[in-house]
Formats: C-alpha cells, sequence, structure tokens
C-alpha cells in the first residue's frame, strides 16, 4: 500500500521541498543571466532545490541589485548595504494568517514552479494521490475523510490510537476508497491516531485538530464561502488557504488533503489550469511525505 508510481512531474526534478515554507520564500527570476554575476550564501546549509530558491536568512552579494526577486507572503529582499537578505517575518500564531493573502501565496506557487521545473500548467494527466489522506496529517473532527489505498485484496479498514487500542474497524472487501468523519469513527479532537488495511499501518499518522483551531479553520473558511465570487473560484480559495497554513506551519498543521478532496474531482472550465496546478502541489506534498 504504496504510492509507487512517480509522476513525469515530479520525476523532472520537481520535489515537494520546493514549496515547503519556510523554504524557499523567494526565487530569482532571472538567476540563469546572473549567475556569474552573484554570490549565495546559504543561512541554513544547501539549498532543498533549485539554485535560483532563496530561503529565510540567505544574502546576495555581487550585482545582488540586478537580480529579479519574487517574493512569498511575509518574505522581503533587504538591502544590507553591500549585500541583500532574505528577511521573513511570518505571524507567530496559525490563525493570524489571514486568508486574503493566499492568492499572493498562489502567484509565487505558479512562478516558481514555471521558472524552476518548467512545467506545463494546462498538461492532461492523471494525478496519483495514493495514499489518501497522505502519510502525517492533521483532520477535520466533523469533515469527512475520503480514504483510498492501492487496488488489492484488502478486507479491514483499521483505526488504532497511540497505544495500539483499535478504536475503529469495518470491512472494506472489494473497495480501495470510502468517506467517513473523524467524528464517525469515534475519534477525539487534539488526538493522534494511525489508520491502515488489514493492520498495515506504515507512517499513516491521523491527528485531530483541537476544537479551537476546528473553530478558526471553519471561520476562515465562512468568510471565503461568503464571498461573492462563483462556486469554484470558492473552492480554489480554500485550497489554497489551506495549503498555505500547511506550508508556513509544517509542523503543526497538514490540510493538504482537504484541499484535495475539494479539487480533485471537478473540473474548472478557465480555472482549470489553476486547479492543476494547486492538484501538482498535493502530489509533490505527498511524495515528499512517502519519503
Amino acid at each position: 500500500m504504496k504510492k509507487t508510481i512517480l509522476s513525469t512531474f515530479i520525476a523532472l526534478s520537481f520535489s515537494a521541498t520546493v514549496y515547503a515554507y519556510p523554504e524557499p520564500v523567494a526565487v530569482i527570476e532571472n538567476y540563469d543571466s546572473i549567475s556569474n554575476m552573484i554570490s549565495i550564501s546559504r543561512a541554513n546549509g544547501a539549498s532543498n532545490g533549485a539554485a535560483a530558491l532563496l530561503y529565510p536568512g540567505d544574502t546576495v552579494s555581487g550585482a545582488a541589485s540586478s537580480a529579479s526577486v519574487k517574493c512569498a507572503p511575509y518574505a522581503s529582499f533587504v538591502s544590507q548595504g553591500d549585500y541583500y537578505i532574505i528577511s521573513y517575518d511570518p505571524p507567530s500564531g496559525i490563525w493570524g494568517v489571514a486568508q486574503s493573502i493566499s492568492d499572493a501565496a498562489s502567484s509565487f506557487w505558479s512562478n516558481v514552479e514555471s521558472i524552476v521545473t518548467g512545467a506545463s500548467r494546462g498538461e492532461e494527466r492523471d494525478f496519483n494521490l495514493i495514499p489518501q489522506p497522505g502519510f502525517d496529517v492533521t483532520a477535520v473532527l466533523k469533515e469527512d475523510i475520503h480514504f483510498a489505498w492501492d487496488a488489492g485484496e484488502s478486507k479491514k479498514f483499521i483505526v488504532e490510537d497511540e497505544k495500539g487500542k483499535k478504536i475503529y474497524e469495518t470491512n472494506i472487501a472489494g473497495k480501495t476508497s470510502f468517506d467517513i468523519s473523524p467524528e464517525k469513527m469515534n475519534l477525539q479532537a487534539g488526538l493522534k491516531y494511525k489508520w491502515g488495511i488489514d493492520g498495515d499501518f506504515q507512517k499513516y499518522n491521523l491527528t485531530i485538530l483541537s476544537s479551537d483551531a476546528e473553530a478558526n479553520l471553519t471561520k476562515k473558511l465562512a468568510e471565503i464561502d461568503a464571498e461573492s465570487i462563483s462556486s469554484d473560484e470558492k473552492i480554489l480559495k480554500k485550497a489554497k488557504y489551506v495549503q498555505l497554513l500547511s506550508d508556513m506551519y509544517p509542523n503543526q498543521i497538514d490540510l493538504y488533503y482537504l484541499s484535495a478532496q475539494w479539487l480533485q474531482y471537478k473540473k474548472m472550465g478557465k480555472l482549470e489550469n489553476e486547479r492543476k496546478m494547486l492538484l501538482r502541489k498535493c502530489e509533490a506534498h505527498l511524495d515528499k511525505e512517502m519519503k
């Protein structure tokens, strides 16, 4: 029950580390033309992606003023006299991040994708998002989770708590997916669990959001639902927002699975390229989790 097929997109050097906050938070758009005129000093060792990517605390010297730098939200390219530094100052708490900045974040991701990977944002292909919801995610108590796994002769879906006590079990013979909320499985807010097929848990961990976190998330998403925009635009905005939170605070929250559920089965006409870009992020994020 592993994600065994890496997509062509990932194989062409795209890695989820390209997108994970707090690295990177900026990209040099004209890197190829000025690479021999600048020197980059990394704050935390070697970069995790392409050389054009910049991370919090990185400094650029030489012809740094000639660099065309695209920054993510809360990041800036600041002159320090004879060099420039990448400053990064996100809110201290998750819920201080306004959902209104998610469009700017999406623009940044799209820019990184086109410059660093050269991916075609309009490409036609299926997205490999198995297993769902992923390997180590945070889940919303009252929101259905689309559990999915590789086809096989599986018979039982099982959830255990941290101590190995079985909390939920159901027959899945003949199925490769089903939907259920943590609440319906008698899981509790703020606690950690693991799920598996026929007792094969691997790294399939679930942490249920606390009641306060769920209330904050629900409030933020309700703000989007109240906007005077189309249903497709609302889905995109909500997907961008939960991905942004997951990227900025990876040790506290991971809601990529939720964005995938919203995006995966709905074509969006003129917004289709943006939907696919967000699904590519879901795919790359899952690939990073797998490692």
